[in-house]
């Protein structure tokens, strides 16, 4: 006896197929949420040397990588005003964002302040400088000593921190 195609037996090979296909569906919908979530709210650092005014949510940027305070927001130009009014604490902290082997940056200071004078774009277009900025702000408004600032900043951004 011979049954019709339409209703021979499952025998597991098809049923399999379409569970591997679903599943390649459901990892690749996942893959791309995750990215997507990750991306979300990261800044971009943007190429001083891309334009001669380099156009960005951070501002605009001079061809030597200056920063025009006048083109951030006044948050932003507040927080580049407070890490020049104190470097002497700026200069303490560690910045961890990877930029001492982009920019050579040694210090927080040098992710905001030029040696020229000048504001450096860096710390307008990086998540992790923006943080420890605010961090230490936080720090010196509530009066923490400055041993207890750079410990708190080594723990909260340290080597564990990724990158950006």
């Amino acid at each position: 006896m011979t049954l019709p195609p339409d209703t021979a037996p499952d025998d597991g090979r098809s049923q399999a197929s379409r569970l591997r296909l679903i599943a390649g569906f459901v990892a690749l919908a996942t893959a791309v949420a995750v990215g997507i979530v990750l991306t979300i709210g990261r800044t971009t650092v943007v190429d001083p040397q891309a334009s001669t005014t380099a156009a960005a949510p951070m501002g605009r940027i001079s061809p030597d990588g200056v920063l025009d305070l006048t083109s951030v927001d006044d948050v932003m130009a507040e927080r580049y005003r407070h890490a020049a009014e104190h470097a002497d604490t700026y200069d303490h902290v560690r910045c961890y964002c990877g930029c001492e082997a982009a920019f050579d940056h040694t210090k927080l200071t040098d992710c905001f302040l030029r040696a020229d004078g000048g504001w450096e774009a860096h710390g307008a277009g990086c998540g992790i400088c923006i943080a420890e900025a605010d961090a230490v702000r936080d720090h010196l408004d509530a009066g923490t000593p400055l041993p207890d600032i750079v410990e708190d900043i080594d723990d909260r951004f340290g080597p564990s921190t990724p990158t950006t």
